[in-house]
């Protein structure tokens, strides 16, 4: 069978691999429509940080936004049938230390990360997947949506850090595919004022066209979401910041380090927040696009088949080209849901 496969920085081609019988736990999945991140241009690129601290390596197999339709069940599976339309979680813990144990599966050290770090990811014609990370999709969520559950699920968990108070004011800085999903979440679940800040026309165009409000010049906010994953973003998401604000940080800069201010965080008493993955949010991502109060789907823009798929990385790394959320398509699938 066909499936992407990253040998080494900026060197990438479709495979031919075969795929191994299908162990006690898991499913054997049908990918139909998988989504492009920055993390993929990353891997791709040599800099995502799980490569440079040395936790992931060459080669890769990317793919860890998508959805799936079920084709067999290994032995001891249950809650799962033959056909069902699924998508997967990026973290899987080792469900037996502590850190599993409470709920803390992303910070579990032998952890697996779907598409670069011990599970396979999806930009192939067949992937196996544990099925204790899978997630059935409910039946009125067109793939489209679903296909981008992950992310809606990383600025989901980015909102919940950053613990906002009812009508309260955030800045989201950074209007890429997580920055948008993180507005769009604050939307659908409370009544925040959201503002947000990007360098990037096209979306701040699509910003404003959805209702939301441009960053005042020196305004300041109780609460920041950094979604743009750059050293100046960061920056000005410290200086957006209020006195006792707190900033979350939901981008990778891919870089070893950057410079912060660290005396004016300390006399602004701020607090700044990592949020990693999106552990114990699937349930109600899922519940939230089954309430259809969010589409994700209409940040796509651009669709490609599996053997397009240099030129649709191609397309993802030209930022400012007017191109949104970039699909695979690796099978074909009922787009009703």
């Amino acid at each position: 069978m066909k499936s992407v496969l990253i040998e080494g920085p900026n060197s990438f081609r479709l495979a031919e691999i075969e795929l191994e019988a299908v162990p006690p736990g898991y499913l054997l999945l049908a990918p139909l429509l998988v989504g492009i991140c920055g993390t993929d241009l990353e891997l791709i690129d040599g800099s995502m940080v799980y490569l440079r601290n040395g936790v992931a390596s060459y080669p890769l197999f990317p793919g860890h936004e998508w959805v799936a339709r079920v084709l067999e069940l290994g032995s001891g599976v249950i809650g799962f049938s033959v056909g069902d339309t699924v998508v997967g979680e990026v973290s899987v813990g080792c469900d037996y230390c502590s850190l599993c144990s409470t709920g803390d599966y992303h910070r579990c050290s032998n952890r697996s990360e779907t598409g670069f770090m011990g599970i396979s990811g999806a930009l192939r014609e067949q992937m196996l997947f544990p099925a204790r990370s899978a997630h059935r999709v409910p039946a009125g969520v067109s793939l489209e949506d679903a296909a981008l559950t992950e992310p809606l699920a990383i600025a989901y968990r980015a909102v919940e850090r950053a613990e906002i108070s009812h009508s309260e004011k955030i800045l989201v800085v950074g209007m890429g595919t997580i920055g948008m999903l993180a507005a769009l979440v604050l939307r659908a679940t409370g009544d925040a004022h959201v503002s947000f800040l990007s360098d990037n026309a096209y979306r701040s165009k699509q910003a404003v066209d959805r209702g939301f409000s441009a960053h005042v010049p020196g305004a300041r906010y109780p609460r920041v979401i950094e979604a743009a994953g750059s050293a100046g973003a960061v920056l000005e998401a410290i200086s957006a910041l209020a006195p006792g604000g707190r900033l979350v940080l939901a981008g990778l800069t891919g870089q070893p380090e950057i410079r912060l201010p660290v005396d004016n965080i300390v006399i602004g008493d701020l607090e700044l927040v990592g949020t990693l993955g999106s552990p114990g949010v699937w349930p109600a991502v899922l519940a939230l696009l089954d309430s259809q109060k969010v589409h994700p789907a209409e940040l796509v823009t651009h669709t490609f088949q599996l053997s397009e798929f240099p030129e649709a990385i191609e397309l993802a790394r030209d930022k400012q080209s007017g191109t949104g959320k970039v699909l695979i398509q690796v099978n074909k699938g009922n787009t009703d849901g």
